[in-house]
């Protein structure tokens, strides 16, 4: 090498190469580290499923839904720990982006002073992490699969990923600028704290599995978890067997489930909760009709492999216990028992046993339960207790008719009114406006009435002596159909009201014809209370129809067939009123889609849907003998199987 000096121009020249070369490695880290420009757009809560389109929004198997870009709040069905559900959400891109550029997972934090605070977010954890909130492996689904179908919120243009491991593949397609994309992510509540509400966001994660926040927030994800429960029960309940089941509360009243035989088509596991009644009433209003009674409000929930189910084929009956020290201050007989909704505290049909202290309630639903009653006021004649200074002689009607008179006889000095405490049943409800009436005792005809043009009904018993009974009601309505009976029973005691309220007859229901081709329109029709919702429930896959009564409680839908499959389906309705009430289902009506219509007679009895009557039948009917399982086995809809629905059978036996 030559010994000359370096030339300083040289060296200059070097130097510059230097620095733009650095320029250009620093500019490339930018590059790498950039966050995607993608903002985080809407939301919506899914009822978890081993679907990869959820097809339930939450709360699940409610007709109430909670809205896009509605936060779950305590309000909603809440979610406690090791509960699941399905969170969909979008993101808004604001400028073009490449094939394998950008993924996604999502983070959570408690809200504390702001979902918009500085404060530490955390990764939602894989399923078999101890995060507090983390995803959920349902066995049917894989993990990082495209989505599939339509988007499911409003604005959206395309479709991401499924994901319940933490964090969602890279993107396999260009994604554009004013494109809206959705992911879906399985979430479960592992741990979270109790009575707190939590913020959720999704963010970037680069190739070095570092996360970035996205350039913008439009709104956050919040969940409120319910407050901390004074007591809970969990009891598994076979459905060929049914169960009665309890919770103890801490001041050791219990209450009680009992699930019949049939109550569904699997068996279930029930969680029960109770809380104080002052955690649950500041967030969910009380009725304006009355106050909640006792110290406890309670929910119930139902499940299988994790997954919420709900709208049972029978009723499920409650019994929630008070003190009298609950009542000190209100009308015992106007108790009853409500469910909250979503939206509104719903009357369930209720019986109150002042005796025992427990007042009884009907369901095929779940949620939060409460007794609700009014305050005393002060005693009038026809409020149902004989109080004040109500005697036999001013008001018969609460105290009972006045004795005879003594024999006229010798002098004596007068006296004052005789007060005659009396023993009686008051059954009051709704069935269809001018409906005739037919109330049961224990198997037998005790009376018929007819209902007012609004559907109400009102009838007392006081021939009536203490025991346990078993009342039944059915109605017949204009047109001649029939409901079905509502059973329920009651203990009478000696010298008190025992009053069953709220009572709601399911809805009649008839077919227009037995049979259509697939495409063609099928009328279902019936009667029920005036202006009420009524929902119907299609099978073979569970398929929900709405329609609204009218004035004088006729109902109709038009049915389109082309969603159904050719073959045998069945149909069953039930109802509730403008003021909250529900009812259970009416009974089931069975008709037929496709080329061949068999007579209507024949298709009821087909179970198998192979045109014949024969011993394949007669099996399905045996499987279903006593209280069904599926209620299209019971051919006389009486609410069991039995050598009746065995004669059926006979009479329209092909062989």
């Amino acid at each position: 090498m030559n010994d000359e000096k370096i030339s300083p121009i040289f060296i200059l020249v070097l130097l510059f190469f230097a620095v733009q070369i650095q320029a250009q490695n620093i500019t490339a880290t930018i590059e790498v580290y950039a966050p995607a420009q993608l903002i985080q757009n809407d939301f919506q809560f899914f009822s978890p499923t081993n679907l990869i389109t959820p097809d339930d929004c939450w709360p699940p198997g409610f007709a109430y839904c909670l809205a896009e870009n509605t936060n779950l709040t305590l309000a909603v069905f809440p979610i406690h720990q090791n509960g699941i559900l399905r969170l969909r959400t979008s993101l808004a891109a604001n400028d073009d982006m490449a094939a394998n550029s950008f993924r996604f997972k999502l983070q959570f934090k408690s809200r504390g002073a702001g979902c918009e605070a500085g404060e530490t977010w955390y990764d939602v954890g894989t399923p078999t992490s101890t995060a507090a909130w983390r995803g959920f492996d349902v066995p049917d689904l894989n993990d990082d699969v495209s989505l599939e179908g339509d988007p499911l919120l409003s604005g959206s243009d395309g479709i991401g990923y499924y994901n319940e491991s933490g964090t969602s593949d890279w993107n396999t397609d260009p994604l554009y600028s004013g494109q809206i994309i959705e992911y879906d992510w399985s979430l479960q509540n592992n741990s979270a704290d109790y009575g707190t509400t939590y913020c959720f966001r999704m963010v970037q994660v680069d190739a070095d599995d570092q996360t970035i926040d996205l350039v913008g927030y439009a709104r956050y994800i919040e969940i409120e978890t319910p407050p901390q429960y004074l007591a809970s029960s969990t009891q598994t309940v076979d459905f060929n067997t049914g169960d009665s089941f309890y919770l103890t509360n801490p001041d050791n009243t219990q209450f009680f489930i009992e699930a019949p035989i049939g109550y569904y088509t699997d068996s279930l596991d029930f969680k029960m909760y109770s809380f104080a009644k002052n955690d649950i009433i500041t967030t969910i209003d009380e009725p304006t009709c009355c106050d909640t009674i006792g110290d406890y409000i309670y929910e119930i929930q139902s499940q299988k492999d994790n997954f919420f189910e709900q709208d049972f084929d029978q009723n499920l009956t409650l019994r929630f216990p008070y003190k009298d020290a609950d009542v000190a201050n209100y009308n015992e007989s106007s108790l009853g028992v409500r469910r909250w909704d979503g939206a509104q505290w719903v009357t369930l049909s209720s019986t109150v046993d002042t005796a025992n202290n427990v007042v009884t309630a009907l369901t095929s639903a779940f949620s939060f339960f409460g007794i609700f009653g009014e305050q005393t006021v002060s005693p009038y004649c026809g409020d149902g207790s004989c109080n004040g200074s109500e005697t036999c002689s001013s008001c018969s009607g609460d105290c009972g008719s006045c004795p005879p008179p003594p024999p006229s006889g010798g002098g004596g000095g007068g006296g004052g009114g005789i007060t005659v405490q009396q023993t009686r049943v008051i059954l009051r409800g709704k069935a269809y406006p001018k409906a005739k009436i037919t109330i049961l005792k224990d198997g037998q005809v005790e009376d018929i009435i007819t209902a007012d043009s609004q559907a109400n009904f009102n009838v007392t018993f006081t021939q009536i002596t203490p025991g346990i009974y078993t009342f039944g009601v059915w109605a017949e309505d204009g047109k001649g159909r029939r409901s079905i009976t509502f059973s329920f029973t009651a203990t009478v005691t000696k010298d008190m009201t025992t009053t069953i309220g709220s009572i709601f007859l399911p809805p009649t229901i008839e077919l227009e014809k037995p049979g259509v081709k697939q495409g063609e329109i099928l009328s279902i029709l019936g009667q029920t209370a005036p202006e009420s919702k009524v929902s119907l429930s299609i099978y073979s896959s569970e398929i929900i129809k709405k329609t609204t009564a009218d004035g004088d409680g006729d109902w109709i839908f038009p049915l389109d067939t082309e969603i159904l499959e050719d073959g045998s389906h069945t149909v069953r309705a039930k109802a509730e009123t403008s003021g909250g009430l529900l009812s259970s289902f009416s009974k089931v009506l069975r008709f037929y889609v496709g080329e061949e219509i068999l007579p209507g007679e024949i298709r009821e009895v087909d179970m198998n849907t192979d045109n014949k009557v024969n011993l394949v039948d007669f099996s399905i009917l045996l499987y279903n003998w006593g209280v069904p399982k599926n209620p299209a086995a019971d051919l006389n809809s009486d609410g069991k199987v039995n050598l009746t629905d065995f004669s059926i059978m006979l009479y329209y036996w092909t062989g």
